[in-house]
């Protein structure tokens, strides 16, 4: 169809990847912190966003999030379960992109991510491998939704902003790559992607 876009480009976590271990933190706050939102207190914090624009390791991270949070664990624990926070893929993810390839769309990812999980997390270097341009926020400095991430991506991509469909799970982010011109949608899981391909048209039968 003429009004698909030339490329498809992912946010990762709840999106193509199950980062659903988050879910354990309330049981590490203290009586009377909750964390009813735990996705948006994650990405929110001041820990995660120096680590995923890659100023601080995975140690500075820990003691700090610890730190702040006041968690019941101590840095070291709470590195390791961290990086187990990435469950893996979501089940049917490789169907999806090689459909997708299939289809001619070519490939990209646009993740806030960090080098604990880029660099030792199997199904992301997977991942990484699959996709024509795979981006993290750590690499670059960038974190979303700073608008600037999103014109390194049209960049990289080598694509003007209407030719990209954009996929994130958090609103903050869609509304980010809107306002730079992508043709974002809010989805959060690999089911609710799989449905929103659908009724746009861009997922062939």
């Amino acid at each position: 169809m003429s009004d698909r876009p030339t490329w498809l480009m992912f946010d990762l976590g709840g999106v193509l990847v199950d980062f659903s271990g988050p879910r354990d933190l309330p049981a590490l706050l203290p009586p009377g912190r909750a964390a009813a939102d735990w996705k948006l207190a994650m990405a929110g914090c001041a820990a995660t966003d120096a680590f995923e624009r890659g100023a601080i390791d995975l140690p500075t991270f820990a003691a700090r999030f610890v730190r702040d949070w006041q968690l019941a664990t101590d840095a070291d624990q709470f590195a390791q379960l961290y990086v187990d926070w990435l469950r893996g893929l979501y089940a049917g993810v490789p169907a999806l992109l090689a459909r997708l390839r299939a289809a001619g769309y070519r490939l990209a990812c646009l993740s806030n991510s960090n080098a604990a999980h880029w660099e030792r997390s199997a199904p992301m270097r997977w991942l990484q491998q699959q996709l024509d341009v795979a981006i993290s926020s750590h690499q670059l400095g960038l974190r979303k939704p700073d608008p600037a991430i999103f014109a390194v991506a049209l960049d990289r991509l080598g694509a003007p902003a209407d030719a990209v469909g954009y996929f994130d799970d958090l609103a903050a982010n869609v509304a980010a790559a809107t306002a730079a011109g992508l043709r974002a949608h809010h989805v959060d899981g690999i089911d609710a992607l799989h449905a929103r391909l659908a009724a746009l048209g861009w997922l062939d039968d």
